[in-house]
């Protein structure tokens, strides 16, 4: 089997198209009652980013001016990020000087989605390869139907976090698998 002639690999510019005249067995797989998926499905990787945050227990640790620095930022995606986790750079020294007053931590289980501060105020969102214990302060945690789109960003774009709740999260996050059928 190849792509659109056969045995040929489909190259940039080429497009696929449903036949209703599928062979044999196949003909099944045309959909019955085609719908248009709503926007609000369709990821947008252009421009700025934003990334839903859920606050975790460590939230509150954060000074009132710390954490409100860290959520009206624009950040920028660093070369330096990887399958373990995206490094974000921010203009703004002020989080530096704020993150110092930090409590130290023991190092805890971590998870997907974590957004650590370390002492620079650059935070670091954690994704499928990241350690299992990390010993910064966590500011929250990305919201599950964010984290493939975090997972795409590349060096120098930029993203910003929006907090949000649980409830509403998985509000969402059914209505997402409900219209997919999953």
């Amino acid at each position: 089997m190849g792509g659109l002639n056969p045995g040929q690999p489909l190259a940039c510019g080429d497009s696929l198209a449903i036949n209703s005249h599928l062979p044999g067995d196949l003909s099944d797989l045309q959909p019955q009652n085609p719908q248009p998926i709503p926007r609000s499905a369709i990821p947008s990787y252009d421009g700025l980013r934003t990334l839903h945050l859920l606050p975790c227990f460590q939230f509150q640790q954060f000074d009132t001016a710390l954490r409100e620095v860290l959520l009206s930022q624009i950040y920028t995606v660093s070369a330096q990020s990887n399958r373990m986790g995206i490094r974000l750079k921010s203009s703004d020294s002020e989080t530096a000087r704020l993150t110092q007053a930090l409590p130290s931590l023991i190092s805890e289980g971590i998870l997907s989605g974590s957004v650590q501060i370390p002492p620079d105020g650059n935070p670091i969102i954690m994704l499928s390869d990241h350690q299992t214990l990390g010993g910064y302060q966590k500011l929250g945690v990305v919201a599950f139907r964010d984290l493939a789109k975090a997972a795409q960003l590349r060096p120098g774009e930029r993203l910003r976090f929006k907090l949000s709740t649980l409830p509403l999260e998985r509000l969402k996050q059914q209505a997402f698998y409900r219209y997919f059928d999953l």
